[in-house]
């Protein structure tokens, strides 16, 4: 797995044919350091997920990051098990959205 995150990009495509054998277009790919992240999922602790592996370091995301990227304050606690705060914060609607609807909804109502 570390061969082939050495050689991830922003695509699949990145990925020597011999590290792999099969994969979306976005598996083993990195997050763009100057671009605005993908959407997180439930798997993106995962390297073969969806552009989850760091943009810099040779690692996947960890539970935090992806809680900032779902713009989560970082003295937000999640309690639970390693994967369940990781579905916790892959399923979950990011707070900076939930307020915006929030905000749209009481400008209507």
């Amino acid at each position: 797995m570390l061969a082939i995150i050495k050689h991830s990009g922003k695509n699949i495509d990145c990925i020597p044919k011999s590290l792999i054998t099969s994969g979306f277009s976005s598996c083993y790919s990195r997050l763009a350091p100057d671009e605005p992240a993908v959407t997180i999922t439930v798997n993106f602790v995962h390297p073969a997920s969806n552009r989850c592996i760091h943009p810099v370091a040779d690692r996947a995301l960890t539970p935090r990051e992806g809680a900032r990227l779902q713009s989560f304050d970082d003295d937000f606690e999640f309690f639970g098990s390693r994967t369940q705060i990781t579905k916790q914060i892959g399923n979950a609607v990011p707070p900076l959205l939930g307020q915006a609807i929030a905000d749209a909804l009481a400008e209507v109502l």
